[in-house]
């Protein structure tokens, strides 16, 4: 019983590993906030995590274009 507890866990992190890894930028919530990445669920979380200055770098990003 332990030895198929063991490996149905170890299967569940490595299909989560895998998921993470090709986890498009806009849906990743550790990625940073891109003008490009589409509005989402997770555009509000990003805004809220942006420092002083990733903001302002952003904000000059936007007015270069």
């Amino acid at each position: 019983m332990r030895g198929k507890t063991l490996l149905v866990l170890a299967g569940l992190l490595g299909a989560g590993l895998l998921g993470y890894r090709y986890l498009p930028p806009h849906l990743n919530p550790l990625a940073p906030l891109a003008l490009d990445d589409p509005p989402g669920w997770l555009t509000s979380f990003k805004l809220r995590r942006l420092t002083a200055d990733q903001c302002a770098s952003l904000l000059a990003e936007a007015n270069r274009r």
